[in-house]
């Protein structure tokens, strides 16, 4: 019998090195935030650390995002991934669960009764992070205030469909977080630090070009950048080909429909960066 119980801080520790071993980096940011603003569970190792990890952003409105599913490689193919999903599952009911599926975990998804709804493309790499590059001169960037944050948290809740002012405050307290605003139209995005990368999103734009503008302003002097966008945005996907950040992975997003069977539409009426994949 897995004894599945709750993470709290004091396991932000055993989460970096549990995603270590699976050769995810660290990341203690990341494992910060999903902390923070949303659910998490794991199984411990009677000998220390974790076993096997799992997280649940949960949104009010939207779908809720499962995200960090991570098992240590020498506990591989025990179950222990489909207990975690399941107890999961139980614990959301009837509602909708939607995720970003790698390719180990995909065929497991798709058993316990996920099914297609969109696509998602990371784009990464060293483009546009010229420290000497000139700025640009529309957007506005610099550390989170709360004026900024309350319009990005506007603009994402009109694109994803739930208000995640709580996630996207979390985000803004990490060490290096950046925000920006453009004067010129409905645009704000806000990127953080994972390891070595900068990580763009969530992002929000009612244009292709505006989106284009806050990631190179958002880029400007990182190491690397990373960023997700959904494959429908074609014009975005093909400006951060052409600007050093090409496509390096796509992954479905899956969903496990609710009660009515009825698999939740894409809710992307702008263009609109991911603030992880396992956050949506």
């Amino acid at each position: 019998m897995l004894d599945i119980r709750r993470l709290g801080p004091d396991d932000l520790g055993a989460l970096a090195d549990l995603s270590e071993r699976r050769s995810w980096g660290r990341t203690p940011q990341k494992w910060a935030v999903a902390l923070a603003f949303s659910d998490a569970w794991g199984i411990d190792d009677p000998r220390g650390g974790l076993l096997a990890s799992i997280t649940v952003a949960r949104y009010d409105g939207a779908p809720d995002a499962l995200g960090a599913m991570l098992v240590r490689p020498d506990h591989e193919r025990r179950g222990i991934a489909t207990a975690l999903i399941r107890h999961v599952l139980a614990d959301a009911g009837d509602e909708p669960i939607h995720l970003y599926a790698t390719k180990f975990g995909e065929s497991l998804y798709r058993r316990l009764g996920f099914v297609d709804r969109e696509r998602v493309i990371r784009h990464a790499g060293t483009g546009l992070t010229d420290r000497s590059a000139p700025p640009i001169p529309a957007v506005s960037i610099g550390e989170p205030d709360d004026d900024g944050l309350e319009c990005l948290a506007r603009l994402d809740a009109a694109a994803f469909g739930a208000d995640r002012t709580s996630m996207i405050e979390a985000i803004a307290a990490q060490p290096h977080a950046l925000l920006a605003l453009h004067q010129e139209g409905a645009a704000a995005g806000i990127a953080w630090q994972w390891d070595d990368q900068r990580v763009i999103g969530p992002l929000s734009a009612a244009t292709a070009d505006l989106a284009a503008d806050l990631v190179a302003a958002l880029a400007r002097g990182a190491k690397r950048v990373r960023l997700d966008v959904h494959d429908s945005q074609l014009e975005l996907g093909a400006w951060c080909t052409a600007n050093g950040l090409p496509a390096a992975y796509e992954a479905p997003s899956l969903v496990r429909p609710g009660r009515d069977g009825v698999v939740p539409p894409p809710v992307d009426i702008t263009y609109r960066m991911l603030a992880s994949q396992g956050f949506g």
